[in-house]
């Protein structure tokens, strides 16, 4: 016992400093993550052959990070793990001009890939490439369409929740109601989604359903794959949901907003009783700032969203008004007093009976009948013509 407990106070400072190394090593950044982008190219002199070696940076314009790569025995440069975001792209090699992509838009999941071409001259020397990231995504087989922040902020969403949006995809349609996200991708069930926020896994292990949905103004884009995946999107048979969120950059942005629905507004429910004024008031708030901690390393994006909601529900119940059912002592229920609170009329009472032949008939019971009797004598048979004609 002694011996554990000398075990468990050295624990402390080793698990201390594991975490203090851990926090040190700089982040490295997921290979598998489905929700990045990566740039490619092929860099090669005016004859058109391959310039090995060549130093290749590719440079976030909002942020700043700089990720820098070499090009290898075929002239290939192959940089993954790229968060959608503003780039350029440029080359630098003795004897040769500096050759620059200019600024692009790398989408999430996209995979850009250039040609460049170099010209013999001093590095201090720029030769822009003119030359946009294809369109056609020719590096992948994946089928899909990628909403961005601009139709997010546009389009108008019910309820402010943008996961509507990927109704507007191409096979995409409502679901059953299992879930909440409730899609369904080329007819397979809502129970068989994918959803990533930043390249993780977010949807639970019994229904495929998610109740992580950001706000849209925390929503960079997102890519709705819907068939012929990648390997990295094989964990559902629909759709996958790729989220990629927003986040800080060099320049300090952010948003505020407020929606008020007040009670002028407002309808009654439709079994409200007559003369209930409507008592509906609805709030939605929410504000979002982003931007430097340190300029071109580190970057902070917060956002908050909430909603107010105070309402007067009114439904229908199924409990019988009172003194309307009442029971003597030998545990009769009497039930002549059940009347439509509507019209004042008599409430009918039906049975259903199983008899010979298995056939099914209902039968209008007298109004007062035994709780106790476990047997009931057979009914006759009703002239079901005659009965609906007099209702």
């Amino acid at each position: 016992m002694n011996h554990q407990r000398s075990i468990t106070r050295l624990s402390r400072p080793v698990l201390f400093v594991a975490l203090i190394a851990c926090l040190a090593i700089p982040a490295i950044p997921g290979f598998g993550q489905a929700t990045t982008g990566s740039i490619s190219g092929r860099v090669a002199d005016p004859q058109g052959k391959v310039v090995q070696g060549a130093h290749v940076s590719i440079q976030d314009i909002d942020t700043g990070i700089v990720t820098t790569a070499a090009t290898d025995q075929a002239g290939e440069f192959n940089l993954t793990a790229l968060p959608p975001d503003h780039y350029t792209v440029s080359v630098e090699m003795n004897g040769f001009s500096t050759a620059t992509v200019a600024a692009f838009e790398l989408s999430i999941d996209q995979k850009a890939r250039f040609n460049i071409p170099m010209k013999v001259g001093a590095v201090s020397s720029d030769v822009e490439v003119t030359g946009a990231a294809p369109i056609l995504q020719v590096q992948g087989a994946e089928t899909g369409q990628v909403i961005g922040a601009r139709e997010i902020e546009d389009l108008p969403l019910d309820g402010r929740n943008f996961a509507s949006l990927m109704l507007l995809v191409p096979g995409v349609g409502s679901g059953g109601g299992g879930n909440n996200l409730n899609l369904s991708v080329n007819g397979q069930r809502e129970f068989s989604n994918s959803v990533q926020i930043n390249g993780v896994e977010v949807t639970g292990n019994r229904n495929n359903d998610t109740n992580m949905v950001p706000s849209p103004d925390a929503v960079q884009e997102f890519k709705m794959v819907t068939s012929t995946y990648a390997p990295e999107f094989g964990r559902a048979s629909g759709g996958s949901v790729l989220i990629q969120t927003k986040s800080g950059s060099n320049a300090i942005h952010g948003s505020a907003l407020f929606f008020y629905r007040p009670t002028a507004t407002a309808a009654n429910p439709a079994l409200s009783p007559p003369g209930t004024p409507p008592a509906l008031v609805q709030k939605t708030y929410g504000a979002s700032i982003g931007g430097p901690i340190i300029k071109d390393k580190a970057f902070l994006f917060l956002n908050f969203e909430g909603n107010r909601q105070q309402n007067v529900f009114a439904y229908a119940g199924s409990t019988p008004p009172l003194n309307q059912v009442t029971f003597d002592s030998a545990g009769d229920a009497d039930l002549s007093g059940l009347t439509d609170p509507f019209t004042g009329n008599q409430v009918p009472i039906f049975n259903p009976f199983f008899f010979e032949n298995n056939y099914y008939t209902y039968q209008l019971v007298s109004a007062k009948f035994s709780l106790s009797h476990a047997a009931i004598s057979a009914p006759q048979l009703l002239d079901c013509e005659a009965l609906l004609a007099s209702l």
